[in-house]
Order: structure tokens, then sequence, then C-alpha cells
């Protein structure tokens, strides 16, 4: 996890922001808002060395961010992967990729919840899920990364 937590600081030192969507401009990374089942939040593909970032356009804003983030994490640790051909054709177990992403999306979004926790005297994980719209689970994997 400290190489991914080392990519993500070099992106935002490098591009002088956290958004996933101004990252995905520098990279070269075509995010689409498209009508998809209310299941699917969003999905990373490539095709003919062109990377795309689908995204359910029925989601709320913040959460559309931190799809872009999460899939951004795919886009770039796991290149060669294929997620449409994962799930339908293998049995490769998808949890590491996914806690891969979720942490890349937490490092590069997450910053502002340390400033939360400081201003609203926050004291549990469920509290900044709350506020930051973040899934629990992926707060407790940037503040497990803190706490080393």
């Amino acid at each position: 996890m400290t190489e991914i937590k080392r990519l993500v600081e070099r992106l935002k030192r490098t591009y002088e922001t956290s958004d996933p969507f101004e990252l995905c401009e520098y990279l070269d990374i075509t995010p689409l808002m498209v009508p998809l089942p209310a299941r699917i939040r969003g999905f990373f593909n490539r095709m003919q060395g062109y990377g795309f970032i689908y995204i359910n356009d029925a989601l709320p804003e913040r959460e559309r961010t931190i799809v872009c983030g999460h899939e951004l994490g795919h886009a770039l640790l796991h290149t060669q992967l294929n997620s449409m051909f994962i799930l339908s054709f293998t049995y490769l177990v998808q949890s590491k990729l996914e806690n891969e992403a979720d942490y890349f999306c937490a490092c590069l979004l997450l910053e502002e919840a340390d400033d939360y926790y400081r201003e609203y005297g926050l004291t549990t994980l469920a509290q900044i899920a709350q506020l930051t719209g973040f899934d629990e689970r992926v707060v407790a994997l940037r503040y497990e990364e803190l706490a080393e």
C-alpha cells in the first residue's frame, strides 16, 4: 500500500490537484457519465490504448467523484486488466484489486477528512464516512494507514 500512497502523492504534487476528473484530463483518460444499471456505479475499460471511466449518471455529484477516484485507481494500478473480462470470464478474486483501488481513492480524496476530524471533533469512522460520503470501509483503509 505504500507504493499506492507514493503514487497518489506524486500525482498531487505533479498536477497540483486531487480532483480525479482533473487528473483524468492530465492523464488522457476520458470519464463518461452514462446510464448504467443501478447496481453498477462505474467501471474502467481500456480500448485500443485509450482509457475510459464509465460513471453511472444517476449518482449524486459527490459519489461520482468518489467513483471516478476509485476507477482512476484501477486505470493506474491495474493498467493491463479489463474489468469486464475479469467479471465475465475468470475466477480471479477481485477483492485485492478493489481494495487497492479503494485505498488509492481514499489517499486521493480523504485528505480533507483529517481536517474534518480535527475541526468537527469527529470520533468515529462512521461519522467521517457520513460527512465525506465515503463508505466506512474505505475510510477505515485511510485511517489504518495514518495509524501506521
